[in-house]
């Protein structure tokens, strides 16, 4: 990577005296920069946090979860190791009196189920999320940590609307402005009120490339995305990624995933009305940062435009 980033991973392990003498090499970078570590014939995986992707807060739920999980369920998830002061999250003060926020967990192998999905497959995610779903349900949440909740269409820490901003003003149309200028406030209403439900901690992210096979087995990682939510936010943010994929049969990706959640959780009664709002509201994010993420993403988010306007109708939605 760089002598900043190596200098910064070296000195947090330091704070794990039970990895003394282990290697450490860069691994790749994300939203994050990513360590491989091995040790005493094992492997495990640091991330080091870059500030505009998450909070400490974002961090604790993510490991507060992972660790009720390990205890609680037979789920092959990464396991959060704690450093020399039983906490989940190094700080490392840098020479210049800045800091940045490391964790250590272990090391899963797999291929992504991305383009690798089988009935038996989607069927065992169903379990594997209402397993998670029901582990989650007795977690008790810490106090005084701000956790992440989806309840507006840009949940992510620092989004603004961006699509009225001069440099994007090619990138759609007028009235695809006044669309979403109509779009946003229904939206987040409807967002708004999944919030009187019962609500636990949830994965957040549950996205194929999320989940890696190792021969018959299934592992679920990456909970960076963990979030105050409803059962339904995860299977909706799931189900976003297979719902206009031309790839797939949508619909009988849907009935695998509920059948295997009804065989853990055979109360769960899905409403595909909310399922679908979900799916749009998280289209209607990825809209506004399209502009930010692409050089030109006209043709991105005019399909996108289609498929709102496909839902409005559907749904008999007057703005």
């Amino acid at each position: 990577m760089n002598a900043f980033y190596d200098d910064i991973a070296a000195r947090a392990l330091t704070h794990y005296p039970q990895l003394k003498d282990a290697s450490l090499r860069f691994f790749v970078e994300e939203s994050n920069v990513n360590y491989l570590i091995e040790h005493d014939g094992s492997r495990y995986f640091m991330k080091l946090f870059v500030d505009h992707s998450s909070t400490i807060d974002d961090n604790i739920a993510e490991a507060v979860l992972l660790d009720h999980l390990v205890k609680t369920t037979d789920l092959a998830v990464p396991h959060v190791l704690r450093n020399q002061d039983g906490a989940y999250v190094t700080v490392v003060t840098l020479p210049d009196g800045t800091s940045k926020r490391a964790m250590i967990a272990t090391f899963l192998d797999g291929e992504p189920l991305h383009q690798r999905e089988t009935e038996a497959r989607m069927i065992e995610l169903g379990r594997i999320l209402a397993t998670l779903h029901q582990a989650a349900a007795t977690l008790t949440i810490p106090h005084g940590v701000s956790f992440k909740r989806w309840d507006r269409v840009l949940y992510w820490r620092d989004e603004v609307v961006v699509y009225h901003d001069p440099q994007y003003r090619d990138d759609m149309t007028d009235a695809d402005r006044a669309l979403l200028d109509k779009v946003f406030p229904y939206l987040d209403e409807q967002l708004a009120k999944l919030y009187e439900e019962p609500l636990i901690l949830v994965h957040g992210d549950a996205n194929p490339w999320n989940v890696l096979i190792e021969g018959d087995a299934l592992k679920l990682i990456d909970f960076e995305d963990a979030l105050i939510a409803t059962p339904v936010h995860d299977i909706a943010i799931t189900l976003f990624y297979y719902r206009y994929d031309q790839n797939y049969d949508y619909h009988q990706i849907r009935s695998w995933l509920i059948k295997g959640y009804l065989e853990i959780d055979p109360t769960f009664d899905p409403d595909w009305s909310t399922i679908d709002m979900l799916i749009m509201a998280r289209t209607v994010n990825f809209i506004n940062f399209s502009l930010i993420l692409f050089d030109d993403s006209k043709k991105f988010i005019g399909e996108r435009m289609r498929r709102l306007r496909e839902y409005l109708d559907h749904y008999h939605i007057s703005l």
